[in-house]
């Protein structure tokens, strides 16, 4: 099984919506902080990236907002 990377996007603390899967977790991210940034604009959303590895192991971690605001990580 191929490794799957996505986005939790939680709306307003109580409807999750799962986006992807993406080919990279750097798409994943990059996706993730578009989300954020241009189309959530809610201030209780919640972001948070999903890996499923090749096993089919879940892993989910969330993400700061030093990162979505583009102040950790990479530039977007």
């Amino acid at each position: 099984m191929k490794p799957r990377h996505y986005v939790i996007h939680v709306i307003g603390c109580v409807e999750p919506q799962l986006r992807g899967p993406y080919e990279t977790g750097r798409k994943r991210d990059l996706a993730a902080r578009h989300l954020r940034n241009n189309i959530g604009n809610h201030e209780d959303d919640g972001y948070f990236s999903l890996d499923i590895d090749k096993t089919g192991k879940p892993t989910i971690d969330s993400y700061s907002n030093g990162f979505m605001e583009g102040l950790k990580g990479f530039d977007r």
